[in-house]
């Protein structure tokens, strides 16, 4: 991906001088910063107020979050002392390459406790869990590879849960199992693509009371064979529960068909044997899509514990675009690929902060929500509103971290 120059923030600090204080120092919750010798000016509340808000404000270069501190310390001061004044860029920097990742996921945290619980009437109640390379990190002899975020999110709610960080893609199934446990998910569906088609994968949901619905693709090749088999067999028709839909609009038209077949053992007995938890539906979806006379037909598989109900699995299913959307916006609105950083903390937390913003902005966007109207404002309307409008931003920030 190309990159523009005028997005590209570089830090006074070279990257050696970052590497050496989390090598010396040591990472507290507190405080990560020297405690002996020295003359610590500001709380670090303080610096990272100033850093969320100007996150918030889109602002993305650490001398634009200096200035804005700087001209707006009357607002800060709104919440803590600000004794000297605005913190400049290298103070700001300097913390966050150095801070500890778990003070921000209780951040996100908070983010979660205060958004009002939004019914699922008769939907399943999803979880989808994806993972997205942060293509702006760059390879030092710390960073080896690209981090790789995997994040739980909430699709119902629309906001992320939970996040695990790790070097590469290749280890995604690490951070799969890692986040699990730290959710609640009882009685809730986990969605994952082919990456986390797992046999422990699956056993872990389970153990931890939720429901699984696991994309099949070509990395579990036997099993991908014989969920295609099945289905491409004439004479296992009439086994097919069907639930279609049918969309049109904009010059494209989009029929959707899911096709869930339970209690398949007789005809894939050796799955039972394979350790595939509670198995018992496997499902088909198949999406034809016609744009300016164009067709084109994509199919995909997938396996679950749950009964074959094809209106709500088809839905499940769908609900799992939520995270891509999710990704989408990091992208787009946060230009999270176009950021250039070095050090692996400070890219960790500034992904987790890109994901706690999202969650204040979504729960910001819902108070617009009218009566018997979809139209609300897009996330990229409400930072400059919220650039503007301090008093809705101390509204805001008041009510998610209370």
């Amino acid at each position: 991906m190309k990159k523009k120059i005028e997005n590209i923030e570089i830090l006074i600090e070279r990257e050696e001088l970052f590497n050496e204080m989390v090598s010396n120092g040591t990472l507290n919750l507190e405080d990560p910063r020297r405690k002996n010798g020295g003359n610590i000016r500001y709380l670090i509340e303080e610096i990272l107020l100033v850093w969320l808000c100007g996150l918030i404000c889109e602002l993305y270069t650490y001398t634009d979050i200096e200035w804005n501190a700087a001209l707006k310390i009357s607002f800060f001061r709104r919440f803590y002392p600000y004794k000297y004044g605005a913190p400049s860029r290298c103070t700001i920097a300097r913390l966050i390459a150095i801070l500890d990742p778990k003070v921000l996921d209780s951040l996100l945290k908070e983010t979660i406790q205060n958004l009002p619980k939004v019914p699922s009437g008769d939907e399943l109640e999803t979880i989808a869990i994806d993972g997205k390379t942060n293509r702006g990190t760059q390879k030092t002899d710390e960073l080896q590879a690209a981090l790789h975020v995997v994040s739980a999110f909430d699709t119902n709610r629309g906001i992320t849960l939970a996040q695990e960080i790790v070097p590469a893609k290749r280890n995604e199934i690490i951070a799969i199992k890692t986040i699990l446990p730290r959710l609640d998910l009882k009685n809730k569906t986990i969605t994952i693509d082919a990456m986390g088609t797992q046999r422990d994968i699956a056993q872990m949901i389970r153990d931890l009371k939720a429901n699984y619905i696991l994309a099949v693709k070509e990395n579990q090749k036997t099993l991908f064979l014989a969920i295609e088999m099945f289905f491409n067999k004439k004479e296992n028709q009439e086994k097919f529960i069907t639930f279609q839909e049918i969309n049109s609009g904009h010059g494209r038209s989009e029929i959707r068909t899911c096709h869930a077949v339970g209690n398949v053992m007789d005809e894939l007995p050796w799955l039972i044997h394979e350790g595939w938890a509670d198995f018992q539906t496997i499902i088909k979806v198949t999406n034809k899509c016609t744009k300016k006379g164009i067709t084109t037909l994509a199919t995909r598989y997938f396996m679950t514990n749950l009964i074959p109900d094809a209106e709500k699995l088809a839905q499940a299913i769908r609900s799992h675009w939520g995270i891509e959307s999710m990704h989408w916006t990091i992208d787009v609105s946060f230009g999270e690929d176009d950021r250039i950083v070095w050090n692996r903390n400070l890219a960790q937390n500034e992904s987790t902060a890109r994901r706690i913003i999202l969650n204040m902005l979504k729960g910001l966007r819902e108070s617009f929500k009218k009566p018997n109207s979809k139209s609300l404002p897009t996330f990229n309307l409400l930072r400059k509103i919220l650039f503007q409008d301090q008093d809705m931003l101390e509204s805001l920030l008041r009510s998610t971290f209370k």
